[in-house]
Parts: structure tokens; C-alpha cells; sequence
């Protein structure tokens, strides 16, 4: 009958008769005597495991999400310092280059008055020196003059 509709299973002849019977009755019987004996026991175990997993699950699952907001805020929170780090880096370099540039032109007119002054120190040398060599080339001149000319001829 099932090589009708299957034909995969017409070479299988299957006979039903009372063995058949014996067997469905004898699982019948043994599905209502370990029904309570062990799956129901064992059913109610891992409901209790359930429920005392369940209570840690949830707790856990409040503690990952306590601990991502801290995660989170902490981020937040260093994003905000690092954001002030870096206006004050930014304000110390700007007073740097301030202190800097005034420090530069403090020395630039220092350095300018020093020329000035030594500048001065020079001109005053070279007019003295000027003067010197005046005096000493007439001195000099007169006695070349003796020297070249026989001395009554001057």
C-alpha cells in the first residue's frame, strides 16, 4: 500500500499484525511510567536552573550595561579633556610666540644701540687717529725732507 504512493518504498513489505500493537502499547505504558519519574524531575530542574541562571543572566546583563555607560562616559569625559588639553597647548604656544617676538625685539634694540655705540666708539678712533697721522706726517715729511736734501740746501 505505501509502494503507491512512495515507490522508493515498494520493495519493502511490512506486516502489520498483533506485534505491532504490543509495541505501541508497551511504549505507551513506558512513556507513562517514566513521564513521572524522570522527565518531569528533570523538566523541573532545569526550570530551577533556569530561574537561578535567568536572575544572574539579567544581572549580568545590567552589569555589561552599567559598565558600557561608565565605557561611554568615560570616552566622553576624555574627549572633553583632550579638547582642553589641547586649548591649552594651543594658548602656551600663542603666549610662547608672544614672549618670543618681545623677547626678539627687545634684543633687536639692544643689539641696535650696541652698533650705535660702537659705531660712535669708531667714528671718534678714526677721527683721533686721523688726527694723529696729521700731526706725525708733517713731523715725518720734515724729516724725509733732511734726510733726501743736503741740509743747506732747504
Amino acid at each position: 500500500m505505501i509502494g503507491q504512493f512512495f515507490p522508493i518504498f515498494a520493495s519493502i513489505s511490512i506486516d502489520v499484525d498483533l506485534s505491532a500493537v504490543y509495541m505501541g502499547l508497551l511504549f505507551l505504558v513506558m512513556f507513562l511510567i517514566f513521564t513521572p519519574l524522570l522527565i518531569k524531575p528533570f523538566m523541573k530542574a532545569m526550570d530551577a536552573r533556569e530561574e537561578a541562571t535567568g536572575g544572574a543572566r539579567e544581572d549580568a546583563d545590567a552589569d555589561t550595561k552599567a559598565a558600557e555607560a561608565k565605557i561611554a562616559e568615560y570616552e566622553e569625559t576624555m574627549k572633553t579633556i583632550r579638547n582642553e588639553a589641547t586649548d591649552i597647548r594651543e594658548s602656551l604656544r600663542g603666549q610662547g610666540v608672544a614672549e618670543s617676538k618681545e623677547v626678539l625685539a627687545e634684543v633687536q634694540t639692544e643689539i641696535a644701540s650696541k652698533i650705535a655705540s660702537e659705531r660712535e666708539k669708531i667714528e671718534k678712533n678714526k677721527i683721533a687717529a686721523l688726527a694723529e697721522i696729521k700731526s706725525k706726517s708733517s713731523t715725518l715729511a720734515d724729516s724725509i725732507v733732511r734726510k733726501i736734501l743736503p741740509s743747506g740746501a732747504a
